[in-house]
């Protein structure tokens, strides 16, 4: 039987594979080869002209252009990645410490970790968990005692598990300034991302309550 462990980069590349269609009903993965295809062309163009020296500032803004739209795609599919651990659908364990043992990342701990998808670490005020491998929850088989682990690390209240640091810096404040704050951090997200986010993940990715977090994203959502 196959294993269920899968890398960061794997995660990574099975959420970029299910992404929602975005710009103009294209695919994150039909962007991306687009992009790709048009950098292979504009590569082309370049090598068979006469490459003049005033032509070369229009050709690199263009691969600058299409190099911009890959990142964007990318960061959008990060974003969702990060909502989704938040969300349960997929969890990670690492170390710590080596006497500690491999641990189940809190999903809780998400929000606050930078996840480095080449070196398998995750970094932040809890800490940093090397030799990150992660798991789809549907993967792993009903009886796996993998899940009970899971089960425990995100049954820990909040206030126990999160660096103090982390509890003053994440307080909730009161309204409008809550519903403005809110509604900042949701422009940086990809509107395709944000639409496709459940009640649960919104609370947790913006430490805010449910009403406001709707509020929020119905307002935008008006705006556009």
């Amino acid at each position: 039987m196959a294993s269920f462990w899968k890398s960061p980069s794997e995660i990574f590349l099975a959420i970029l594979e299910e992404a929602e269609k975005i710009i103009g009903g294209e695919s994150v993965v039909d962007l991306i080869a687009r992009c790709k295809e048009m950098l292979k062309l504009e590569d082309l163009a370049w090598s068979t002209s006469d490459q003049s020296p005033e032509d070369r500032p229009v050709y690199e803004a263009r691969l600058a252009a299409w190099r911009s739209k890959i990142d964007e795609a990318q960061v959008g599919v990060h974003r969702l990645m990060m909502a989704q651990a938040v969300g349960g659908n997929w969890f990670a364990v690492g170390y710590r410490s080596i006497e500690a043992g491999e641990e189940v990342i809190p999903r809780r701990y998400w929000p606050f970790l930078t996840l480095d998808l080449e070196h398998a670490t995750a970094k932040g005020e809890a800490g940093e968990f090397r030799a990150v491998r992660c798991a789809f929850q549907k993967d792993v088989p009903a009886d796996h005692p993998i899940r009970a682990r899971v089960r425990v690390a995100n049954s820990v209240s909040t206030a126990a598990g999160q660096p103090p640091k982390l509890q003053a810096s994440r307080k909730r404040g009161p309204e409008p300034k809550q519903l403005m704050r809110v509604k900042t951090e949701m422009l940086r997200l990809d509107r395709s991302v944000l639409n496709g986010m459940k009640e649960e993940q919104m609370v947790a990715e913006f430490n805010a309550s449910r009403d406001t977090c709707r509020r929020a994203r119905k307002e935008l959502s008006e705006l556009h």
